[in-house]
């Protein structure tokens, strides 16, 4: 969509970088990190260093939840699912380097408590990636139509995208309600929402 209406805007890498992993919530409960972060994302900034960090409990287990939702998908894609601990680290493309990024991000996380060096040192190395930030120069405004845009694909926010998809859904929808309900006109809304 964006292609369509604005065809010679760029992304413009800012040099910056997210360093995003994931640890099994079983490897760093008994250092009380779950406790400590709680149910919703929190931050810790020591020394210089800055962590995010989130717990993500499945409300039902990913295998019942796969046999009831997607009984197609094969069973294996969720087999080893659980709940986890989802850790980000800013960094510089500069800091980033050449290391493997789950060796940089131990690296960057030894002046750390230790509850969050562990969480770094216990993740899943192989989905411990290192992603691009970028930024969009200060764009004109594309009219409204019937097709609009949520989540990663209007915001620039690494590792948060669902979240903002969650919450442009719930938006989008409030403006959709009151379309159908008369008060404002299908476009009118969905520009509302965009707004």
């Amino acid at each position: 969509v964006r292609r369509q209406y604005l065809p010679d805007v760029r992304v413009v890498d800012t040099g910056r970088r997210m360093i995003m992993g994931a640890t099994p919530l079983r490897a760093v409960a008994s250092a009380g990190l779950p406790d400590l972060i709680g149910d919703s994302p929190a931050a810790a900034h020591v020394r210089g260093t800055t962590m995010a960090l989130g717990v993500l409990r499945f409300a039902q287990p990913p295998v019942a939840a796969r046999r009831q939702w997607l009984p197609a998908l094969h069973r294996t894609a969720v087999a080893e699912i659980e709940d986890y601990v989802m850790w980000a680290l800013p960094t510089t493309q500069e800091q980033l380097g050449s290391a493997p990024v789950w060796r940089r991000a131990k690296e960057l996380t030894a002046d750390l408590p230790s509850a969050l060096r562990l969480a770094v040192a216990e993740a899943w190395q192989d989905v411990t990636v290192a992603l691009r930030i970028g930024m969009i120069p200060p764009m004109p405004a594309w009219p409204a139509s019937p097709v609009t845009v949520i989540g990663d694909a209007v915001h620039l926010a690494p590792g948060f995208g669902g979240n903002l998809a969650m919450q442009d859904a719930h938006h989008l929808c409030e403006v959709l309600v009151e379309a159908h309900r008369g008060r404002l006109d299908l476009l009118d809304a969905i520009g509302t929402y965009e707004d």
